[in-house]
């Protein structure tokens, strides 16, 4: 009876030969959530924009896509970051449309590969354990500075544009510019993609592997 008891345990101990064990995929590891969580992103974005001006959701419109672009089994973050995006720039620009149809097309998927660039450089850069509310409004801001020059310049849809009408924080302007407020938003975003990796993902740094 004894031998059949312990014969029955199971050892919490890996086989060896075998390696340590591989975690259970967690939350933002699914397909369906890295397929939505960018086009999540990029609508919610896009509505805090005028003419909608939904501009408190500019404070966490960021949080879907880099999560998942920074989720330990992420292995297509250029792609999800195209797909944001597109869908941000395709709702955007939607008057070019009225115009020229095939320039509204040429402009969004153009605009859209800023958002490649700023996947990549976040990915390498995060990786290096630095926290999100630090590598987000660095690198995002840096690339809207260059988006404003490069091939004449596209100076439009600043995340400081999402909050034109809160006079408390457009002050800020007068000493920053227009980029200082973008920081702004874009560390919020941060902050809260840290607190979701420290409270349910991960105790590390942004972009390092999950924790379980």
């Amino acid at each position: 009876m004894s031998k059949r008891r312990r014969s029955g345990r199971r050892s919490n101990k890996p086989a060896q030969g075998k390696g340590v064990a591989i975690p259970e995929r967690g939350f933002f590891d699914g397909r369906i959530v890295g397929l939505l969580a960018p086009v999540l992103t990029g609508m919610l974005l896009a509505i805090s924009f005028a003419p909608i001006d939904v501009f408190f959701v500019a404070y966490i419109a960021l949080v879907p896509w880099m999560l998942v672009l920074c989720r330990k089994r992420q292995r297509k973050p250029v792609l999800w970051a195209f797909a944001s995006g597109a869908v941000y720039w395709l709702v955007s620009v939607y008057w070019l449309s009225w115009v020229t149809p095939a320039g509204y097309a040429a402009a969004a998927l153009y605009l859209a590969s800023y958002w490649v660039i700023t996947a990549c450089v976040i990915r390498g850069v995060g990786k290096r354990g630095w926290p999100a509310w630090i590598v987000v409004p660095v690198i995002w801001v840096s690339l809207e500075f260059i988006r404003a020059y490069v091939i004449s310049g596209f100076p439009w849809f600043y995340l400081a544009l999402t909050q034109y009408r809160q006079l408390w924080l457009i002050q800020l302007a007068d000493t920053t510019g227009e980029y200082g407020i973008s920081v702004f938003v874009a560390m919020v975003n941060g902050l809260v993609v840290d607190l979701i990796r420290w409270r349910w993902m991960a105790k590390g740094g942004f972009c390092l592997p999950s924790r379980r």
